[in-house]
């Protein structure tokens, strides 16, 4: 076909055809057909929240995601090793027990730095927060890698 008449086709597709078909062009790797979808996707006006509003939410459901994904990763693997009485599922559980401590220290820091409602991330990740933990003695290595990883998760910085 021609540029003309392969145009007038993609203009006859609705936007979510359009997306579906810069998503294959995408995964061909083909950025010459995506450039054309895109040309032709239609181009509207509308009004939308600041973006300074659109990132923090972002990055609050980000952090709350990471979070959450990880306590539960650990708590299952805490549950999985409860059932066992030998050392090794001991100290296993010991292990698990301390990254758990060093996640609720990296959260409470993370929370802190960029003024975050812990409690606000800990409900929404549906994690209790019935559960005080000591973090005085969370592995600071630990802490360290959770902070990281939650920073750069949530927020894209270290």
């Amino acid at each position: 076909m021609i540029p003309k008449q392969v145009n007038r086709l993609y203009d006859g597709l609705t936007p979510r055809e359009q997306a579906n078909m810069v998503f294959a062009a995408g995964a061909r790797r083909d950025n010459a057909e995506a450039d054309v979808i895109l040309s032709r996707v239609e181009r509207v006006a509308c009004k939308v929240p600041h973006l300074d509003y659109i990132q923090r939410i972002l990055a609050s459901q980000a952090l709350m995601f990471a979070y959450g994904i990880e306590y539960w990763r650990v708590r299952a693997l805490m549950f999985s090793v409860s059932k066992e009485t030998d050392a090794e599922a001991k100290n296993a559980a010991k292990r698990l027990f301390q990254q758990v401590k060093a996640l609720e220290s990296a959260l409470t820091d993370v929370c802190e730095r960029f003024n975050v409602d812990i409690t606000a991330i800990k409900t929404m990740a549906q994690c209790p927060d019935n559960e005080p933990l000591s973090t005085a003695e969370a592995d600071a290595d630990l802490v360290s890698q959770y902070t990281e990883f939650l920073t750069v998760s949530a927020f894209g910085v270290q």
